[in-house]
């Protein structure tokens, strides 16, 4: 189904895109060619490109990593807690809707132009929709599972270990795959603002020398390591769920 969908879009996307650069309806110099495009993708040197995507890529991961190893303990704690609930799940909603990348600036003059920065910039986009997903999904747990548990003399880590996370899992993998998106889109706009390396280099470097077809190649390589990349995770975390729920 998902990829029926895809295949829809991709068509439309590409029929749209050929109508309008055909028909002279857009300058070439913002939307090129569609054959001009894939003469670009053509010519980029393999190198270039899989060097570009395995640093982006690595960022992204890293960044969700300490994300992940942070905001899951933390919302597991806040989702049990009713007090912790009502004080720290609004202002981390509202926290999440705020334009993060606002701050690499900061990150860059604390931590450098290098990667920390690009990672740090990942991970804290990851690290609330992650937090928020595990809160929420903790708070739905079945109280007549915890009530029987608590009847036989189970500890409070025992109702973690055996109820809690067990039940709150899928909401949790929902919010990492949303975690992971994140951390890779912003690790590769972090390399677009200030960067010399990566996907975002790559695209600054393009779209600086009015290379307009050399930047949607770039394009549509970063989309397809997205979707590529979100497709790995996304069967990795469904299987991993799906073995700790046996």
């Amino acid at each position: 189904m998902k990829a029926a969908a895809y295949a829809t879009v991709t068509a439309v996307t590409l029929l749209a895109w050929w109508l309008l650069t055909a028909t002279g309806a857009t300058n070439p110099l913002i939307l090129p060619p569609l054959d001009e495009v894939a003469a670009a993708v053509k010519a980029q040197d393999p190198a270039t490109w899989v060097a570009a995507m395995a640093v982006t890529t690595v960022r992204a991961t890293i960044g969700f990593a300490v994300a992940t190893v942070l905001a899951v303990p933390l919302g597991v704690l806040i989702g049990r807690s009713e007090t912790l609930n009502r004080a720290y799940e609004p202002l981390l909603a509202t926290i999440a809707a705020v334009p993060l990348v606002v701050l690499y600036p900061v990150l860059a003059a604390t931590l450098g132009l290098g990667t920390a920065s690009k990672v740090a910039l990942g991970g804290l986009y990851a690290f609330f929709p992650i937090a928020i997903a595990t809160i929420r999904a903790v708070r739905q747990t079945d109280p007549g599972l915890l009530t029987a548990m608590r009847s036989m003399g189970a500890s409070r880590a025992r109702l973690i270990s055996a109820v809690v996370v067990p039940s709150a899992l899928p909401g949790i993998v929902a919010g990492l795959r949303v975690g992971f998106g994140l951390a890779l889109v912003t690790v590769i706009a972090g390399e677009f603002i200030a960067g010399d390396d990566g996907v975002g280099y790559q695209l600054a470097a393009s779209s600086q020398g009015y290379q307009s077809a050399d930047l949607f190649a770039w394009v549509v390589l970063a989309v397809a390591l997205t979707i590529v990349v979100n497709t790995v995770f996304t069967f990795l975390a469904t299987t991993l769920e799906r073995t700790l729920r046996r």
